[in-house]
């Protein structure tokens, strides 16, 4: 039984790898259309993750914003990463409206439900525009943990279980404290904002972006 379920978990990773990729390349490709990123706008990414990194072409615009220096590195690839700030999502260290967009992929869900708010009104008070995106609650398999509704079992069950059936110990620390959203949760944190799904029958993503 544990090896079945490890077993599983692993081999749904590997499927939903390449989905996961093209899901991700259709997203930036959504927010460069609706946000229109040039070389003179200021881009902060907050949670700085390494595919926007690799995807956005205005590397030397980009400011990358992480709780730790990101990733323990400042070069991806061989490039450069020029602007690497630590700093907590929920106190963003600039001005209102000083960048002119703020973007953040699968962050959100991490803060803490009783962050979001605050996470959510700092995007908005610094960002002339900005793009959220984040894993949709309803959908049935877990996305960090490649099981079906697992993210519906209470936390305390989740841990038991991902020792128990041995998955992976980095998930168990990173993902076991993680709070997914639904539509409605966007809607009430970023009331100016458009909701975009990905997903058919039932979305598996949801981003809120506001244009300038």
């Amino acid at each position: 039984m544990v090896f079945m379920l490890a077993f599983f978990s692993r081999f749904v990773k590997g499927i939903q790898s390449g989905y996961s990729d093209r899901a991700r390349t259709e997203r930036f490709a959504l927010f460069s259309r609706e946000l229109q990123p040039t070389p003179g706008k200021r881009v902060l990414d907050v949670g700085a993750g390494q595919d926007f990194f690799e995807w956005f072409p205005f590397k030397d615009r980009l400011l990358v914003l992480n709780l730790l220096e990101w990733q323990g590195r400042r070069t991806w690839n061989g490039r450069e990463v020029p602007h690497v700030i630590v700093g907590n999502g929920c106190r963003l260290p600039f001005k209102d409206q000083a960048l002119d967009i703020v973007y953040s992929n699968a962050t959100l869900e991490h803060v803490g439900k009783e962050n979001w708010q605050a996470f959510a009104d700092e995007v908005r008070r610094v960002g002339k525009s900005y793009w959220v995106s984040t894993p949709n609650k309803w959908f049935p398999l877990d996305v960090h943990y490649h099981l079906p509704f697992f993210h519906f079992l209470p936390k305390g069950m989740q841990r038991w279980c991902a020792k128990a059936f041995g998955l992976d110990a980095h998930r168990s620390e990173v993902f076991l404290d993680t709070d997914l959203l639904t539509a409605e949760d966007l809607r009430r944190l970023f009331p100016d904002a458009e909701l975009v799904a990905q997903g058919a029958v039932i979305p598996f993503n949801w981003s809120a972006y506001k244009k300038p």
